[in-house]
């Protein structure tokens, strides 16, 4: 379905392309947004929403944008159990199950559980429905459609796309490959945004999966998502990605890329200081729920710190709270609470005391971390948390990587309101000078338009 936006007038054509809606302004969508609006200042953008939108969604965005384009209907997976695509799947699969990593593994488990040997004959099971089962499963080998609306929005992009000399922004590096199959995009300047080094996570991923089918699950994901990274670096002519350890990444892997380092912000006027009072004995994560690496952070700091921290103050909450957090999958207890898909989480800031970042693994940068700061919050992160931020030293942040030393850094901040002070106002300075939107949208525009 095409709707119109806004008609102001504007020098360069932008084609926006995502599979994701780019709200809301906060959350899972900040980056995409944001990168949207500064786009949306320089130039006329057409949003390509491959997703259905609802009407309040539609509405945002059509102050955004000059036209829109979407599915009027929801969005389904196709089934596909094509033989290529076994094959594929088969060969990926292969050489993992051969490593001598996997081997030994297996020898070491029966060796110290005899008793189930048994369990090869369900793995034999497994394996032999495993390439029906990742054909149909697998991301981005699954093709998208949706029922009725379909053709017609082929039909308008094929359209839009026939007019050369467009700037195709695409919101989700990975996608590209797979667009460009379904369309004829030459004649255009492609830039491709990288919300993590997709690949990278996964890989990371499979160091702390240690049940057997799913590793193997997770290697075939991420052989998959790094092809169709690489083949998006060739095809775009310039990258936009989260950090310097992302950049480098990206060229160890196809070194004549054009890669630019245009890291998260923060929305600084949603996000004020004035609005926390920092009162109560709380700690707070919040995140996207569904997102392997946030649940492991969870799991382990509730498993391997909280209970430290309880120790010491037994009357201290743990607040989670983010879309998806009711699908934690994590034990009823009194001091810990759930809040899942609330509407504003400004007032769970507000009522924490520490804010931490236990995550081991992922990629890009932290908009949690960023939201804290902007928030007024001290906060306890691991390296990994808080990698890829800039200009960060240990008078904005405490980091900890060990789960004494994060237990330990909480529990003096619990106790420390003066440090607490110091910390979140050192934070809080350190956002607004680095990554406010508006500056980091001023710099994208400089390397888009010139």
């Amino acid at each position: 379905m095409m709707h119109p936006g806004s008609t102001a007038g504007h020098e360069k054509d932008i084609v926006f392309i995502t599979h994701s809606v780019p709200l809301p302004p906060i959350g899972g969508g900040t980056r995409s947004y944001h990168i949207l609006k500064s786009l949306a200042q320089k130039g006329n953008v057409t949003l390509v929403v491959l997703n259905s939108l609802q009407a309040g969604e539609l509405l945002l965005l059509k102050q955004v944008c000059t036209k829109i384009l979407y599915f009027d209907e929801a969005l389904t997976v196709k089934k596909s159990s094509g033989l290529s695509k076994i094959k594929t799947t088969v060969k990926l699969l292969l050489p993992f199950l051969m490593s001598s990593y996997e081997l030994n593994g297996w020898l070491m488990y029966f060796k110290r559980n005899p008793a189930h040997l048994f369990s090869v004959f369900n793995n034999i099971f497994f394996f032999w429905l495993f390439p029906w089962f990742a054909v149909r499963n697998t991301y981005p080998l699954e093709v998208y459609q949706a029922q009725g609306s379909m053709n017609e929005l082929k039909e308008e992009i094929s359209r839009l796309l026939k007019t050369k000399g467009k700037i195709l922004f695409f919101d989700f590096n990975y996608f590209l490959p797979a667009f460009h199959k379904k369309f004829n995009i030459s004649g255009h300047t492609i830039l491709s945004n990288a919300h993590n080094v997709e690949f990278d996570v996964l890989q990371q991923s499979l160091s702390f999966e240690t049940h057997f089918k799913n590793r193997a699950w997770l290697y075939v994901q991420y052989k998959s998502m790094k092809e169709s990274e690489k083949q998006s670096l060739i095809l775009s002519d310039k990258v936009f990605c989260c950090s310097a350890k992302d950049r480098q990444t990206y060229l160890s892997l196809v070194k004549e890329a054009t890669v630019f380092v245009v890291p998260n912000g923060v929305d600084t006027h949603y996000f004020t200081s004035e609005v926390n009072d920092h009162v109560g004995m709380s700690l707070l994560f919040t995140g996207t729920m569904n997102y392997f690496p946030n649940q492991q952070a969870v799991k382990w700091f509730i498993t391997k710190i909280f209970p430290l921290v309880l120790e010491q103050h037994p009357q201290l909450t743990f607040t989670i709270a983010g879309k998806h957090a009711d699908k934690l999958l994590i034990e009823t207890h009194p001091n810990i609470r759930v809040v899942a898909n609330p509407p504003d989480i400004r007032p769970y800031f507000s009522e924490a005391s520490v804010y931490i970042v236990p995550l081991q693994l992922g990629g890009g940068t932290r908009l949690k971390i960023l939201e804290a700061a902007a928030m007024g919050l001290p906060v306890v992160s691991t390296q990994r948390g808080a990698e890829g931020l800039d200009n960060l030293n240990s008078s904005c942040i405490m980091l900890a990587d060990n789960e004494v030393e994060f237990a330990r850094a909480i529990n003096l901040l619990i106790v420390n309101k003066e440090m607490r002070n110091s910390l979140a106002s050192n934070l809080n300075t350190w956002v607004k000078n680095w990554y406010s939107w508006e500056k980091i949208g001023s710099d994208m525009n400089e390397i888009v338009f010139n």
